[in-house]
């Protein structure tokens, strides 16, 4: 008679983390939780998944510490290290509860499921656990497999369920995304250790979501374990948010000797097939759920906030006002985690850079999944609650996109005719803009990092403005280059780079000698 499987996420090794010598280790909540302070950070193949072991590890850390002030926070980062003591009593009451394949409390998913399928009983693929694996009529991406070849491992299929709370998107008819909505971008904590790293992603009541319930709510380790079927949820406790049940989940292990298809190891109980429904969802008329780790931008026809997201074409780094700052015209909402840092940031051991990670999935708000972006940031300090600095950051930013227009005027003045426009179509929509943007990203980082040590403002923002001249008209030239060598259009080439050089200059330039990029202080 075969066991039964087991696989117990607080004692069983399935999350990646690298050490304070980079060698990557897998490990589990248990030890990775006792040990934090001794460990560089998470690692997995997905920015996604990391994104959701953190917020898991979060949420755990939130139940079993309970700091409910910034006091309490202080008191956490001064002894650099999470308490054994409130640990081992967690451990203690939940432990059981984190069981990958209980048959009575399932973790993360419904027991109303039975621990087999029956028959007739309609499954998915374990490839719908991961927004960033062909399933169905998704978009393949680097993974060219079928989805019913999949097999995870035990700790691959954990670390998609806890990834389904912050990415699950849109899948179709009923298929609604999880609380966030369509994916937005997640601005997490970084650190030097992972101590550091979660320490940072605690959030006190003062900062939770404005529409939170009073009290946490219940995360998935304290609720009961039938998730109902496209339940209607219209509030939520903070907990509740960071486990949220979108999808009614029931792993079916196979005992097997294969590898699993995600990280290649070989596994005794292989997952290929699952039972996955619809789960809980906030109606569209529910208040704004503003998750303590997004940013959100406020429309100007009044209409509720909107998180940001991933935009095709467009770089992160050209959100950073809206991720990270609080500008005077008050038209985003920065993520409460980064008002939280800035409230104890005096004890805080970052020094004058704080460190974050952004990932986002961009899809076309419906089924469409087509790539996931990460970014890494280090956000001086000062900025915090600098309003001027800000402002000038806000508009260092406008300037780029006035430069990016004053490109495109220039080029359509004078290769927008029918000709021209049959002979170089698409080159600018392909070159120009991708071009120009993707070049300024290395020098804005390090126009951000000068506000931890600027003294001369004024000469950071001319510095600024020569670099997005210089910057642009190169880019300009190198596209006219190819036009003049290829195409007959030599003439006009002459014409359009003067032309271009005069409109930079009176937007980048003539400003300066005049004060104008000043005019807000």
């Amino acid at each position: 008679m075969q066991a039964s499987p087991t696989f117990n996420l607080w004692v069983d090794p399935w999350i990646g983390v690298t050490d304070s010598a980079g060698t990557l280790q897998s490990m589990s909540i248990c030890d990775v939780l006792h040990n934090a302070h001794l460990l560089h950070g998470l690692y997995d193949n997905s920015p996604l998944v990391e994104v959701g072991v953190q917020r898991f590890l979060t949420a755990i850390l939130q139940d079993a510490l309970q700091s409910r002030t910034d006091a309490d926070l202080v008191a956490l980062w001064r002894a650099g290290r999470f308490p054994t003591a409130a640990l081992e009593q967690f451990g203690v009451a939940y432990a059981q509860r984190f069981d990958l394949f209980a048959a009575d409390v399932p973790l993360l998913q419904s027991a109303d499921f039975p621990p087999h399928p029956s028959p007739l009983a309609k499954t998915k693929t374990v490839a719908y656990l991961f927004e960033d694996l062909p399933a169905g009529t998704s978009v393949t991406h680097y993974t060219h497999r079928y989805e019913a070849d999949h097999i995870l491992c035990a700790a691959c299929a954990a670390s998609g369920l806890v990834t389904l709370p912050a990415c699950a998107s849109s899948g179709g008819v009923g298929i609604r995304p999880s609380i966030n909505g369509v994916p937005p971008i997640y601005v997490m904590p970084g650190g030097a250790t992972l101590f550091e790293q979660l320490a940072a992603s605690l959030i006190t009541p003062a900062h939770y979501p404005p529409t939170t319930l009073c009290a946490d709510g219940l995360p998935a380790w304290r609720r009961d374990p039938v998730i109902a079927k496209k339940s209607e949820v219209t509030v939520v406790g903070y907990l509740d948010s960071l486990t949220f049940p979108a999808r009614r989940v029931r792993l079916y292990p196979a005992n097997m000797d294969a590898p699993c298809t995600r990280c290649g190891a070989t596994t005794r109980w292989g997952v290929k097939t699952m039972a996955f429904e619809m789960g809980a969802f906030r109606p569209k008329t529910a208040a704004l759920w503003r998750d303590p780790f997004v940013a959100y931008r406020i429309p100007r026809d009044g209409k509720a906030p909107r998180a940001i997201r991933p935009i095709e074409g467009r770089a992160v780094w050209r959100e950073f006002g809206n991720l990270f700052l609080t500008t005077p015209a008050k038209r985003q909402i920065r993520p409460a985690v980064i008002d939280q840092l800035e409230q104890i940031r005096h004890i805080l051991p970052y020094g004058e850079l704080i460190p974050f990670k952004t990932v986002g999935l961009r899809t076309d708000g419906k089924m469409k999944r087509f790539e996931w972006q990460e970014s890494a940031f280090r956000l001086p300090a000062a900025l915090l609650d600098d309003l001027d600095a800000a402002a000038i950051i806000e508009q260092a930013i406008a300037l780029a996109h006035r430069c990016e227009r004053s490109l495109g005027w220039a080029f359509a003045k004078h290769f927008s005719d029918s000709a021209a426009a049959h002979a170089l179509r698409g080159t600018r929509s392909q070159y120009l803009s991708q071009t120009y943007w993707h070049g300024l990203a290395i020098p804005f980082r390090n126009f951000v990092l000068r506000f931890s040590s600027v003294t001369d403002v004024d000469a950071l923002e001319r510095s600024w403005a020569e670099q997005l001249f210089q910057h642009a008209l190169i880019v300009f030239q190198d596209l006219l280059a190819q036009i003049g060598r290829s195409s007959g259009f030599m003439r006009r080439c002459v014409a359009a780079e003067l032309d271009c050089r005069r409109v930079l200059y009176r937007v980048t330039l003539q400003p300066l000698q005049s004060g104008g990029h000043h005019a807000h202080r």
